[in-house]
């Protein structure tokens, strides 16, 4: 049982894992601001809505990975997933600080945008986090137009 605890204690303390899981708790305050004050369904609040289930879903999968000690290992499934929300969440923190700012809008949704562009930040540094780990795709192998 201590191998365990001892082992989780030490994935919880890798960079990669703390940022997460901080990712994670992110993403609950910007879904409860903005389920709070969504009372909307239009085309903005369904895009919005998914782009932060999809996050949370992606943050809570690959946490657990993370704490049960498993790596994804240089797969491109996580830093392409992460740009990929990285690009969502923008747009998404864009369109609820706008939303926000209008006469009808409230301050959840300002409260909710400012957390999505702070989820931004957190991908940035897991995608640099990985291609200092990893390197690029480009990094390795020929040229292009070189023979073997």
């Amino acid at each position: 049982m201590d191998v365990i605890i001892n082992d989780f204690v030490t994935e919880v303390k890798k960079p990669k894992t703390i940022i997460k899981l901080i990712e994670f708790v992110f993403l609950c305050v910007a879904l409860g601001t903005f389920f709070d004050s969504s009372n909307k369904c239009d085309d903005t609040h369904n895009f919005i809505g998914g782009t932060l289930m999809t996050a949370f879903t992606f943050a809570f999968i690959v946490s657990i990975c993370y704490l049960c000690g498993q790596d994804l290992g240089k797969t491109f499934i996580e830093p392409l997933f992460s740009l990929w929300l990285l690009l969502c969440l923008f747009m998404s923190s864009i369109l609820l600080m706008v939303h926000g700012s209008r006469s009808d809008g409230t301050a959840t949704q300002t409260t909710s945008g400012v957390f999505c562009l702070f989820m931004c930040g957190l991908y940035v540094t897991d995608i640099v986090l990985y291609v200092r780990k990893h390197g690029t795709p480009f990094t390795g192998g020929m040229a292009a137009g070189e023979d073997d």
